[in-house]
């Protein structure tokens, strides 16, 4: 009997011992998985911390472009009045309707008016219309006229402008490449560019303008 209860004894001990070994590695688990979760908690505290620094780095970023874009419509605009200025003012534009600029592509992208900016993401005014064409499509002037201008200009990459007389100037932006260059004469129709995504764009397209003494103002009564 004695031998009986030694053994029940043993047993009572052996399962004991069995159950605080799976009681030691369910807690261990529990532990492992606690660490896991805490591991990943940091991480995406710091992949938090690290968005909100880029977000606040973007936006610095969106509103420092926003003042160049606006900045550069200003210059445009003034260099476009003091070159017509220092020209003789003979010319005079013909009136009626501009060529289109891009034979063959006609879907506009984006209007003239206000807009959310593509690249930006921020409302403001569209200072012109945007044409979808395929990178090198050719782009021609709209009317006889002057190129006063034929290179890089900051968010509208490169560009050409024509001064139609009657401070009347046609502007096309995003350039891939020029055929003029500035002082050359033109007439409506001649190949000016091809069509880029240079400056600040999201693709190929032509951003086309046209301006009163160097401000822009709604193309569309002088193409249709």
């Amino acid at each position: 009997k004695l031998l009986e209860e030694i053994e029940a004894e043993k047993a009572a001990i052996e399962a004991k011992k069995a159950q605080l070994e799976q009681d030691r590695d369910y807690i261990q688990s529990v532990k492992t998985e606690t660490e896991t979760k805490k591991n990943r908690l940091a991480q995406q505290q710091g992949e938090k911390a690290q968005l909100a620094e880029a977000l606040k780095h973007e936006k610095a970023a969106i509103e420092r472009a926003l003042k160049e874009e606006e900045e550069a419509s200003r210059q445009l605009a003034a260099q476009i009045r003091a070159i017509q200025a220092r020209m003789s003012g003979d010319r005079q534009f013909a009136g009626g309707k501009l060529a289109w600029p891009t034979p063959g592509y006609s879907r506009i992208t984006d209007d003239y008016g206000m807009r959310r900016h593509p690249v930006l993401k921020q409302n403001k005014m569209h200072t012109g219309i945007d044409i979808a064409a395929p990178m090198g499509a050719k782009i021609v002037a709209g009317d006889n006229g002057q190129v006063i201008m034929a290179r890089p200009f900051g968010a509208y990459g490169n560009t050409v402008i024509i001064d139609h007389g009657s401070n009347i100037t046609s502007m096309y932006a995003h350039l891939s490449s020029f055929t003029v260059k500035e002082g050359d004469e033109v007439l409506r129709g001649d190949q000016i560019g091809k069509v880029g995504s240079t400056g600040l764009s999201t693709g190929p397209h032509l951003h086309f303008e046209v301006r009163e003494n160097g401000e822009p103002v709604n193309p569309w009564p002088y193409l249709k």
